[in-house]
């Protein structure tokens, strides 16, 4: 989504925690190293992400979990039931084990539903100061411009319904909205028309501000509720200005 390298070091839950933090430590040598000896390609390919169009390309907006094409060797092993020297709570310590087993693995995404990116995207009010703090933090790039003052062809989300997670997560009720976009045409408009915020998809960013922008996406602004309630019904107060 950002065009950069992601990194996720884990640590096996179930070694002593000495041996997490060596290995960790190791981990964090290996990536400087390997970033080092490899930094003219790496930063070559962060460039050329950069330079990328993103407008008229599909573009993810739900996933689920895809097997590799193949099972492999998924390697298991076994633990003894200790006990906390604090907290007395018994704790799993892994065994010198590693018995392999040959399994489907599930370690890649496939799109769901997808999108094909719009030039722009039109935030309107009550949304425009929730949407502007969000691009902020992210470092999108937006502007505030008037409605425009000629006729131009719109999409607009109709909203039909939405549904709201029982469960909590991460401190939210996620909401998933239902609708289609629809055509529309502007009527021209006088000088004073009010300011909207525009957000070109052509920037270094544009795949995450689809993500946070499309109703339909599921980690966006949209999906974790943080727009006012208003937002849901109806009209989406973020349009789209098509692709040519």
């Amino acid at each position: 989504l950002r065009g950069r390298y992601a990194i996720l070091s884990e640590a096996y839950s179930y070694a002593p925690f000495e041996e997490r933090v060596a290995v960790s430590h190791r981990f964090t040598e290996e990536i400087l190293d390997q970033a080092w000896a490899d930094a003219s390609r790496m930063r070559q390919r962060v460039e050329e992400a950069d330079r990328q169009p993103v407008a008229g390309t599909d573009v993810a907006l739900r996933a689920t979990w895809a097997p590799l094409a193949e099972p492999v060797d998924i390697l298991l092993g076994e633990v003894d039931t200790l006990r906390h020297p604090v907290s007395g709570e018994p704790v799993f310590r892994r065994r010198d084990v590693r018995q392999p087993e040959r399994m489907p693995a599930y370690i890649q995404f496939e799109p769901t539903e997808s999108v094909v990116a719009p030039s722009h995207y039109l935030v309107m009010p009550p949304a425009e100061v929730v949407v502007t703090n969000l691009l902020d933090l992210h470092g999108i790039a937006y502007e505030r411009i008037p409605m425009p003052d000629r006729s131009v062809s719109v999409e607009v989300f109709r909203i039909d319904s939405t549904a709201t997670a029982a469960r909590v997560y991460q401190g939210q009720r996620q909401r998933t909205v239902f609708g289609a976009w629809e055509a529309l045409t502007l009527a021209s408009t006088s000088s004073g028309s009010p300011l909207v915020v525009s957000v070109p998809v052509d920037q270094p960013l544009g795949r995450l501000a689809v993500m946070l922008l499309e109703p339909r996406a599921d980690d966006g602004a949209f999906a974790w509720g943080l727009l006012p309630d208003a937002s849901y019904e109806g009209t989406a107060p973020i349009w789209r200005i098509p692709s040519p």
